[in-house]
């Protein structure tokens, strides 16, 4: 699971108690960038089992050893969090990637315009992206993300429930096996 900050951390503490049980024989590792997240993480992730670590620079060496001594089964973004070097790396060796609570606003959105190649096929590793807002939803799909990997179920921040959609709700059992 990785963290950029404090905020991430916040969501994790909710999020890990709905995985664990599917996942109980998965050590969780989070990782982050800021030491605000890493210091909340220590107080609050550790003690309930979870294992922290700081996120490299993602330059492509750095990258590639962290990937292979680490060898994540599965890795979650939290938010909007695009790592090129890191994602190309979990992609060589087949890790499933997946983005929690994504967001792309419109500044960032035009941005990925400018560059529609190089998201497409960044955006189209993971196996499933999913949003917070029906514009997030719009945005990806305008990049050229295939309709089946984006799902929007609002800011999980502040709802961790399964989405009302029973179409929604079926295709995301369905991407989390």
């Amino acid at each position: 699971l990785h963290a950029v900050s404090v905020g991430e951390i916040m969501l994790i503490e909710k999020l890990a108690p709905l995985l664990r049980p599917r996942f109980p024989r998965h050590e969780f590792v989070v990782t982050t960038t800021t030491p605000q997240a890493y210091a909340l993480g220590q107080r609050r992730l550790a003690p309930a089992g979870m294992a922290l670590a700081w996120f490299p620079f993602d330059f492509p060496w750095l990258s590639d050893v962290f990937v292979r001594r680490l060898a994540p089964a599965a890795v979650v973004m939290l938010e909007t969090e695009i790592w090129p070097n890191f994602i190309a790396a979990c992609a060589r060796r087949g890790i499933p990637l997946f983005m929690a609570n994504g967001i792309v606003g419109a500044g960032e959105y035009r941005n990925y315009r400018l560059f529609r190649g190089f998201f497409v096929k960044l955006l189209n590793t993971y196996r499933l992206l999913v949003v917070q807002r029906a514009e997030d939803r719009e945005r990806l799909l305008g990049l050229g993300v295939a309709p089946p990997k984006v799902i929007r179920l609002g800011n999980i921040k502040y709802d961790l429930s399964l989405p009302d959609d029973p179409r929604a709700r079926t295709a995301l059992r369905r991407a989390l096996g």
